[in-house]
């Protein structure tokens, strides 16, 4: 597994190896992709009308907010990286924090999310989804997010990677 530094040594991403790009850039490349998301829609039809809290009515509705909610998140990461606020960004993934998930971060918009780990002051990217359930257990995708966030993790903890010297180590390694 490799990482990849986004923000100047304050947000890293993974790459993971079956793929080639980061895992922050390659969700916002998703996200922004017409065709997978028709495909998203469409697999997901039931589960995302039915939703009382998401106001899509059809697939041109739930594009649309895909792709404010992806530029709103590039946005807002920026601004509080300018800001040097980015604890304010990333927000606990579970209301009840144990040790064992108390550094499992995201970044939340309406139905996107970006998954990470913090280190100290530093996150680190580990994947992304569309989140169209209320338990992150009850789909597919969110499922295969908690099972990356819990590798990477153990990942962290093989190579000793557990603040920002550690990291820079490890990545010009």
């Amino acid at each position: 597994m490799k990482i990849t530094t986004i923000f100047a040594k304050k947000i890293f991403a993974i790459v993971r190896p079956e793929f080639h790009e980061n895992e922050f850039r390659r969700y916002l490349s998703i996200w922004n992709d017409v065709e997978y998301l028709k495909n998203f829609y469409d697999e997901n039809k039931d589960i995302i009308l039915q939703n009382p809290y998401l106001k899509i009515k059809n697939v041109h509705d739930f594009i649309e907010q895909i792709f404010d909610e992806t530029e709103l998140l590039e946005e807002s990461i920026e601004e509080h990286f300018k800001n040097n606020i980015l604890n304010e960004l990333f927000n606990y993934l579970f209301k009840k924090i144990t040790p064992q998930n108390h550094s499992y971060k995201k970044i939340k918009q309406t139905l996107l999310r970006i998954y990470g780990i913090k280190l100290e002051d530093e996150y680190l990217v580990t994947g992304g989804a569309i989140k169209i359930t209320e338990k992150m257990q009850q789909h597919p995708e969110t499922v295969k997010q908690l099972e990356i966030l819990k590798q990477c993790k153990n990942f962290l903890k093989e190579n000793q990677i557990e603040d920002l010297d550690s990291l820079l180590d490890y990545i010009e390694n």
